[in-house]
């Protein structure tokens, strides 16, 4: 099977898209915890656009939210969790709106969406999971 090159411009722009859900999803949940936004980073490499704390970055392949939370807090475990499943939970809500209510049957959106879930519950360095492993004392910073 070959992917031609529109195939893999839309695998892309799904990817982003869905970045950018799963990255909202952080956002969404540290509002909801009243934790503070240091920054959000969209992609890595060279910063493209700067505005207030989010930046976009050349390579969109990656991200993260940065935030304040305070370990002397009773709640800050709490917290943490929430934030740090809050990408997967939004990915996954979003999928079943997507395949679940509209019955749209894009299979790009399904994988990618999917693997997103799936790989930042993984416990490596730079995922969802690494950062509630650090959280929780299992991993030294």
């Amino acid at each position: 099977m070959e992917l031609e090159i529109g195939q893999i411009g839309s695998l892309v722009i799904i990817y982003v898209v869905s970045l950018v859900i799963h990255e909202l999803g952080h956002i969404l949940a540290a509002l909801l915890t009243h934790t503070k936004i240091i920054s959000i980073h969209l992609g890595y490499g060279k910063t493209l656009i700067k505005i207030k704390n989010l930046n976009i970055h050349f390579l969109l392949f990656g991200a993260h939210v940065e935030c304040e939370i305070d370990f002397l807090d009773s709640w800050s475990k709490i917290k943490s969790v929430i934030i740090a499943m809050g990408g997967a939970i939004a990915n996954i809500v979003v999928l079943i709106v997507i395949f679940g209510i509209s019955g749209l049957n894009e299979l790009g959106f399904l994988v990618v969406n999917i693997a997103m879930v799936v790989v930042s519950t993984l416990p490596f360095e730079g995922t969802d999971m690494y950062s509630l492993l650090i959280a929780f004392d299992f991993i030294d910073e």
